[in-house]
């Protein structure tokens, strides 16, 4: 089993606080399978607006040389819509990261990841750049 997640904030006109979780399990000593849980508050000044978006996903990350890896990840996220709604987005990233190792199993996981949904307001980021904890890499 391995355990870690990411976690980020910004405050000012723009508000911005993260927390993401994640557990999973080392198939093999290459391959890693997992799930993660998103929360994230947003709050802009400016266009009077805060909300919540939540969700979580399932994601495969499979070590192709030492600590470097290929990731794909399927999500789905709880997006405020409108003035009292709510809508679920799909989102599927595909790319990979590195894992700068802190001792013999635990690390810091950078991720660079590409959303393939174009309709997602979440593709305008495009990439995705991830830093977080991981602990309980096979060695």
């Amino acid at each position: 089993m391995f355990f870690g997640g990411n976690m980020g904030a910004s405050f000012g006109n723009i508000t911005f606080i993260e927390v993401s979780p994640l557990i999973g399990y080392n198939i093999t000593d290459a391959w890693q399978a997992g799930t993660r849980i998103s929360y994230q508050y947003y709050s802009d000044n400016d266009l009077n607006f805060s909300g919540s978006i939540y969700g979580g996903s399932l994601f495969t990350r499979y070590f192709i040389w030492e600590d470097l890896f290929a990731q794909t990840e399927a999500e789905a996220i709880s997006w405020p819509f409108g003035r009292n709604g709510r809508s679920t987005i799909y989102n599927y990233y595909v790319g990979g990261g590195y894992v700068a190792r802190l001792g013999p199993i635990s690390g810091i996981a950078i991720t660079l990841l590409y959303n393939l949904n174009a309709e997602s307001p979440m593709a305008v980021s495009n990439p995705t750049i991830n830093i977080g904890f991981v602990y309980g890499l096979p060695r």
